[in-house]
């Protein structure tokens, strides 16, 4: 995972929560992003993909200015260059 420090990544979590941002800090118990754009899926109408071919395409919308996650949240990390577009 070091080697997405400083990426914009997307981070899915075990809650209707997906954050994207940039990933500053990682370790065993928690990882720190920067510039944050933080979603509800449950408070939106397009499905996940759409959602991260939009945000690729137009960019994000910072609404945190930092947020630590706890790794025991996290279920999947990944950069936004590399969503693949249909």
């Amino acid at each position: 995972m070091e080697k997405l420090i400083g990426k914009i990544v997307v981070v899915d979590t075990s809650t209707s929560l997906v954050y994207m941002g940039r990933l500053r800090e990682v370790n065993e118990r928690w990882i720190e992003m920067e510039e944050v754009d933080l979603i509800d899926l449950g408070e939106i109408k397009i499905s996940r993909e759409l959602l991260l071919i939009e945000k690729k395409r137009d960019g994000l919308k910072a609404s945190r200015g930092s947020v630590m996650l706890t790794a025991r949240a996290i279920v999947s990390i990944s950069v936004l260059e590399e969503i693949i577009d249909p």
